[in-house]
């Protein structure tokens, strides 16, 4: 089963609700619905040191937007619908889901540039304070000032300590640093690759709550490229048990939403 928000048309793939069927929207949604803010993402994010100039998950959007600006990195918000089908209603959910730089939407408007920096990320719904999930910047920065890889993780472990994982993605030289569900960095050496449950998408998706496996907490990626003119560095955070919250709260307030849908109240006829 494939969810479409629109009009963004950026796709994921979903496990199928136990009460709700999803599809692209065709026609407005008969019954807006908004989701209700339950869950403070501070309460959920555990502690770790990891920044992106000043910013990590937990942020809302204005902030990030703001700290963004000051460095010249001009974003927008993304928005979209998402409808739900149910036998006796559609319900259309208004979702702001990510964030993106002004003119970096396309990676292929940008690859043949050689000095660039943009943000991007994804955001929770609503049901968590429709705060960051992810913080992502990515910097091209051309030869031959360009730092080494060699510098660049120095840099890095001087401040947060050796990472969790060293490996090689997509002609990517990824250092990644691990924390898992209880919050504690998984120690060097310790594991040859992503922990079971950890990684995939950030964004927004509807699952099944009952399906729903956390494998770690917080993630913080340096990922480094050596391109023909320039070199690509990319910092990422991911706080993966926001993220989980997130998907298990909004699933819960739509199925009692869908469940609640066709209960009518008895009619005051004239018996």
């Amino acid at each position: 089963m494939t969810a479409v928000i629109s009009p963004s048309k950026r796709t994921c793939k979903t496990r199928l609700l136990p009460l709700a069927v999803l599809s692209a929207m065709v026609a407005t949604p008969a019954l807006a619905f908004d989701l209700t803010p339950t869950i403070d993402p501070q309460e959920v994010s555990v502690d770790h040191p990891y920044q992106i100039i000043g910013l990590a998950p937990g942020a809302s959007y204005a902030e990030i937007a703001a700290a963004a600006s000051e460095r010249g990195i001009p974003l927008y918000e993304q928005r979209g619908v998402m409808t739900i089908n149910h036998p006796d209603a559609k319900i259309g959910l208004d979702v702001a889901y990510g964030f993106q730089t002004t003119g970096y939407d396309n990676p292929y408007l940008y690859q043949n540039e050689t000095e660039y920096e943009f943000m991007q990320g994804f955001l929770s719904t609503d049901a968590t304070g429709n705060a960051a999930v992810s913080v992502s910047r990515s910097l091209g920065i051309p030869l031959p000032k360009a730092p080494s890889l060699e510098a660049v993780r120095k840099q890095v472990i001087d401040q947060f300590g050796e990472p969790t994982l060293v490996d090689k993605d997509l002609g990517f030289d990824r250092a990644i640093w691990i924390h898992d569900v209880d919050g504690a960095k998984i120690a060097p050496g310790t594991i040859d690759a992503m922990p079971e449950n950890c990684g995939g998408p950030a964004q927004f998706t509807l699952v099944d709550p009952e399906a729903v496996e956390t494998g770690c907490s917080v993630t913080y990626e340096v990922a480094f490229k050596q391109m023909q003119s320039h070199t690509l560095i990319r910092f990422t955070i991911v706080d993966y048990l926001l993220r989980d919250t997130d998907r298990v709260e909004a699933a819960r307030q739509i199925n009692a939403e869908i469940a609640g849908i066709g209960d009518d109240e008895a009619s005051d006829l004239d018996l």
